[in-house]
């Protein structure tokens, strides 16, 4: 998979570095999960073992946090890479958690 499995909701968002919000496609947790072909039960424990990184841009009319279709993109694309290799992705993948966070970053850095 090199790519969401569902799409995601248009929806206005904000961070901190954004002079306005803007509206882009996004998924919140749960839908984060079902785009990635998992469960939310795991998606979150990923996102609390710091093995993936937290959606970070508000939704401005509840506030919740979510990820935009392109940071779906890079987890989707290094999630398949590394299942090349092997059959899942557990807490002692260094080199996979730091692949997606590195790109995550950089993503962020030059996209949101």
């Amino acid at each position: 998979m090199n790519g969401p499995l569902i799409d995601g909701d248009r929806r206005e968002v904000f961070q901190e570095d954004m002079e306005y919000p803007a509206i882009v496609e996004t998924y919140t947790i749960p839908q984060a999960a079902k785009a990635l072909g998992m469960s939310e039960q795991n998606m979150r424990r990923w996102i609390n073992e710091d093995m993936v990184p937290a959606p970070y841009l508000g939704e401005t009319t509840r506030g919740l946090k979510v990820y935009s279709r392109g940071e779906i993109e890079v987890l989707a694309r290094q999630l398949a890479a590394h299942q090349q290799h092997h059959a899942y992705y557990c807490a002692q993948h260094e080199s996979t958690r730091h692949a997606i966070f590195q790109h995550m970053q950089a993503y962020r850095v030059s996209n949101v």
